[in-house]
């Protein structure tokens, strides 16, 4: 998994959003739009993913409510549950700055698999620190757009391709 493409996914205001909302004003779960952007990205970029999301913190395997929401949307969903490979550490407490959380753990998570390759975070916030040119910003009122999701697959190719001309 060293050099494999990642995906550090975020779940809400990604594949949920606002404009998914119930009249309760409750998040209604992963929107199928956006399951089938993420499940477009994985199959044109071969990435993995590493769920960096605070459903991390319910587990991500099978019986909990990140698994079970992808299980209901058929074959995106499937797609999406098999390229799942890990989940960030919350790591809270431990991070030296609280304005950068999420970047100082998806890095504590390269750092302890050794991943020496390409990645992309996708997320509606922006507490990325030094990981900041690596994130492709949702929002929470759209969640990940087709347009999102190719930017996404022109940022792993884009990689890719600097990557080869090095070696």
């Amino acid at each position: 998994m060293s050099n494999e493409p990642i995906l550090f996914l975020d779940v809400d205001g990604v594949l949920n959003s606002i404009d998914q909302l119930d009249e309760s004003r409750r998040f209604l779960g992963m929107a199928p739009m956006h399951v089938a952007a993420l499940a477009r990205i994985l199959a044109e970029t071969d990435a993995k993913v590493v769920v960096s999301s605070a459903w991390r913190i319910g587990g991500i395997g099978p019986g909990s409510r990140f698994w079970d929401e992808l299980s209901r949307h058929g074959a995106n969903g499937e797609l999406v549950l098999r390229r799942v490979v890990d989940k960030t550490d919350s790591l809270w407490n431990e991070a030296p700055d609280k304005q950068s959380v999420r970047g100082f753990e998806i890095q504590s998570w390269r750092e302890k698999n050794g991943h020496a390759g390409p990645f992309v975070i996708v997320d509606d916030d922006s507490d990325m620190g030094p990981l900041k040119p690596h994130l492709v910003k949702t929002t929470s009122q759209r969640g990940l757009t087709p347009a999102i999701a190719n930017q996404i697959i022109r940022r792993f190719r884009r990689e890719s391709i600097l990557r080869e001309a090095a070696e």
